[in-house]
């Protein structure tokens, strides 16, 4: 027999063997230092600014193992809980790694409020050993009416900062989230690279390190009191910053939360990194072109921003650019007037001894401020030395330029400001803060302000709301009133208790029966409540969907965005994907380099309405994923009949053969229409969609558009019309507002008295129908009595486009548009259908089963679909020669 005493000293050798062997291991696998930040940066650490319902970037600090790794041995993945509290899980393949390297990793989360957890795994989804971490976001999200403004290089404009900081509220004035004495907002240290070297310190009162100003005579000019509030409050919840190359996202949803960014180009340094990160080039440009707003200032480093903007072309194959302008070389300034007109600021401080960068600007840019020419014979000179004054040797500008710049990129706008935003003299110029507003004014979107009565966190009246209760409205789904629940739940509470117990004890008098009878009625009674609730709701899946298709002849590209909901009559796992019918490049996974892949996610309306819903967290456990670069959903669960809604973006470029064609003075001339010398747009419109473009209106110079006998139009496929027939001329029809209250996009009045009719398994009911709410969003008005917020919807809106721009600094300065026609028009509304049939002829085909692929067939779409479709076609108008 072993003597167990003996064993004990074997098994102690292998255990002081095994130790070292796997620390070894060990050593060899990376390791999450540290998640540095969650949201966008702002300083003060792992505090970082995200909105509900968006995309946030996640920073996490990996330090590599001794032996280093290949691209794809291990995967950094992300999880954390949805609106409706089921699990999802984002997950990012790690590059080569060279042994011990510190590597900063983006991914990528639906922003949330709840924990999340970050850990590695290998290419086999084996966890490695302790990697896992949990975290928390440390801060509210910014309110979806709110303002988020990013700035990026340099070191954060103060002036943009103060200006964010809202005024000092009275007595009776609410706050909104994350302002007052008990906002997240503490004051932290000015923003670094998440993991980098600390900022310099703050001041000790806890307010952002302003840059002193001064007057004209250089004497120090203090800060008002009323206008910022005091203390630790100083810092906007609206501000983010971005100071290093390396914390910009690289896909361009990491933009998601943000509303304006300002480039700012003073630090030479970071300019030359940013011409050497493609990646994060094209991830910012992307973001401006589906509808996002970007300031880019120049001033001193003229030539440093011209090679920049060399380098952010627009993806597919370095072609386009970001805005036609050229910058050349700078040219210094005694004196700015026209600032100060444009930005409503005190005429006795002006910006002076500026650097200014020279901008030509190109067709479709528009001039918004100019300077004009330095007056070569100053006054005080002339008055003291006479004639002999220009004998003397002074240095002046004898030519205007222009310094406020902006042109339309795809859907977005950019602006390009000619002197710098971050560097003196305009760093301690009094006026700043007037310039930073009007920027502000100019380029934020257009919110409707709460009033007061309803509080900063009502939601319904936010067009998000709206959507998702239009397209989670099953109208043939029948819905099961309250009464007959509590009914049912009586009859059935009766028939367990006191009728089963006067039949067994008065009928026949065996009460031990109760252990078979009350089983038996149980269920009995549940699957009779199964099968009635199946007869009643039937088998069949429905979808429900809403699509904006947006086609800019200038760019050759087309862009589009869709909201759709599933009914499920079964609890099943769905995989979604949706696809274009454009031939440009395929939209699938391995596809996406250029930054155009489709990016699908889950609908989250505002917080109001996700109280409503009920979360599959209990009955599903394992979470679904998102695919790489957000192109599909995977395993997304939903319970037996049950709604969840989804999202889609997505940008493809135009075949050879346009799907709209514009003409202008002949065959040849295409891609635009022609202005005449009487100042009329001329041309020919043709439809080549497979699809017929119903209530055609045009806009043009901020004006709408009807048909020459006023009624509505239809352009079938084929067909084509004569603009000029349209009379599109400067002074305009009717207004924007106008067609907002018209009968313009209104399907037939049958169909309009379904899209109102309550119902819907949900028993939510949508305030706006599909056509009322594509006039909200594609031009949005903040001045329409009875209209909502556009929150989450912003990008939609371009209204923008419809204003005019009169020139400041040019005296009676005529005033200016974009060149183009904006056609606006629907397709023809489809009820309920056979699913297939619908996604067959659709504008934008779902994937259900399967994430799209390159030269494959679309699954079969089984069930019925209800689809509204909208296209907007954005033409290009060439001047008169």
């Amino acid at each position: 027999m072993r003597n167990p005493m003996r064993a004990k000293p074997l098994w102690a050798l292998v255990v002081l063997v095994a130790l070292p062997l796997t620390a070894s291991a060990q050593a060899l696998l990376p390791k999450i230092e540290q998640v540095t930040c969650i949201g966008l940066p702002s300083g003060g650490g792992a505090l970082g600014r995200a909105r509900e319902g968006t995309w946030m970037p996640v920073y996490v600090k990996i330090k590599a193992g001794m032996g280093g790794s290949k691209a794809g041995d291990f995967r950094l993945v992300v999880e954390a809980p949805d609106a409706e509290e089921t699990p999802y899980r984002n997950v990012l393949p790690l590059p080569a790694l060279t042994p011990n390297q510190d590597y900063f990793a983006i991914t990528y989360l639906r922003a949330t409020s709840a924990e999340i957890e970050v850990w590695l795994e290998t290419a086999d989804r084996q966890t490695v050993p302790k990697s896992r971490s949990t975290q928390r976001l440390p801060n509210e999200p910014v309110r979806g009416d709110a303002v988020l403004c990013l700035a990026i290089g340099g070191n954060g404009p103060a002036g943009l900062q103060k200006s964010l900081v809202p005024p000092k509220p009275g007595p009776q004035q609410n706050l909104p989230q994350g302002f007052g004495p008990n906002g997240p907002n503490k004051g932290g240290p000015m923003p670094v690279r998440p993991g980098g070297p600390p900022a310099p310190p703050l001041p000790k009162d806890g307010g952002p390190a302003l840059d002193k100003q001064v007057n004209d005579k250089g004497d120090p000019v203090p800060d008002k009191p009323d206008d910022i509030q005091a203390g630790e409050e100083r810092v906007a919840n609206s501000y983010a910053f971005i100071g290093n190359v390396q914390d910009m996202p690289e896909q361009w949803y990491g933009y998601d939360a943000v509303d304006v960014i300002f480039l700012v180009t003073d630090d030479a340094s970071f300019v030359k990194n940013l011409m050497n990160a493609r990646s994060r080039r094209q991830a910012l440009v992307e973001w401006v072109r589906r509808g996002g707003k970007l300031v880019i200032s120049v001033g001193n480093k003229a030539a440093d921003v011209a090679e920049l903007l060399k380098n952010m072309p627009l993806p597919e194959g370095d072609l386009g650019e970001i805005i036609n302008c050229s910058v050349d070389y700078n040219v210094r300034r005694k004196l700015l007037k026209s600032v100060n007109v444009w930005a409503g600021a005190d005429a006795d401080s002006r910006l002076r001894d500026a650097n200014i960068a020279k901008l030509t600007p190109g067709r479709g840019t528009r001039v918004l401020v100019s300077e004009p020419p330095e007056d070569a014979r100053p006054t005080a000179l002339y008055a003291v030395c006479g004639a002999g004054a220009w004998n003397v040797s002074a240095a002046y500008d004898a030519e205007p330029r222009p310094l406020v710049v902006d042109s339309a990129c795809g859907l977005g706008r950019v602006m390009l400001v000619a002197f710098d935003l971050d560097a003196s003299p305009f760093s301690s110029w009094p006026g700043r803060e007037k310039v930073w507003k009007k920027l502000l004014s100019e380029m934020t979107p257009g919110l409707k302000p709460s009033d007061g009565t309803q509080g900063y966190n009502d939601s319904r009246d936010q067009l998000l709301r709206h959507m998702r209760s239009e397209v989670e409205t099953f109208g043939d789904v029948p819905t099961v009133h309250f009464g007959w629940v509590a009914l049912f739940i009586v009859v059935y509470i009766i028939i367990v208790g006191p009728l089963d117990y006067l039949l067994l004890a008065k009928v026949f008098k065996r009460l031990e029966l109760t252990w078979l009878t009350f089983p038996t009625v149980v269920l009995t009674l549940s699957v009779g409540a199964y099968f009635g609730a199946y007869a009643l709701k039937g088998d069949k899946r429905r979808f429900n969907k809403m699509d904006v298709v947006e086609i800019d002849l200038q760019s050759q590209q087309a862009y589009g965005t869709s909201w759709f909901a599933i009914f499920s009559p079964r609890i099943e796992n769905y995989t979604i994907g949706v696809e274009p019918i454009f031939p440009g490049k395929a939209l699938t996974t391995q596809n996406n380099q250029d930054g155009h892949s489709a990016v699908v996610t889950v609908l989250e309306a505002p917080q109001a309405i996700n109280t409503m819903r009920i979360g599959s967290h209990s009955l599903f456990s394992r979470p679904y994923e998102y695919a790489p670069a957000a192109s599909g959903l995977e395993r997304v669960p939903i319970p037996v009949w049950s709604i969840r809604s989804f999202t889609a973006s997505w940008r493809t470029p135009l075949p050879d053969q346009p799907p709209i064609l514009a003409t202008g003075t002949d065959d040849k001339d295409v891609n635009t229409l022609a202005l005449t010398r009487q100042g009329t747009v001329t041309g020919r419109i043709t439809n080549n969609l497979p699809v017929t473009l119903r209530d055609v209106s045009l806009f043009y110079r901020g004006k709408w558009f009807q048909p020459p006998d006023g009624g509505k139009f239809d352009l079938a496929p084929g067909a084509s019309f004569p603009v000029a027939d349209w009379a599109l001329t400067p002074d305009g029809r009717a207004d924007l507002g106008q067609w907002q209250g018209s009968t313009a996009l209104v399907p037939p009045a049958g169909i309009v008295q379904k899209l109102h009719q309550p119902g819907g398994f949900q028993q939510v009911v949508s305030a706006k129908a599909p056509h009322d709410l594509a006039k909200e969003m594609l031009f949005f008005s903040r001045e329409k009595q009875n209209g909502g917020d556009n929150s989450g919807l912003r990008r939609i809106d371009q209204s923008w486009r419809l204003q005019e721009v009169a020139e400041t600094g040019v005296p009676n300065a005529p005033k200016h548009y974009l060149d183009e026609v904006i056609l606006v028009a629907r397709t023809d509304y489809v009820p309920q259908d056979d699913a297939q049939k619908v996604n067959e002829k659709s504008l934008v085909r779902l994937w259900v089963g399967e994430l799209p692929k390159a030269n494959a067939k679309v699954p079969p779409l089984l069930g019925q679909t209800t689809e509204n479709t909208f296209v907007r076609v954005y033409i290009p108008v060439r001047p008169r020669k």
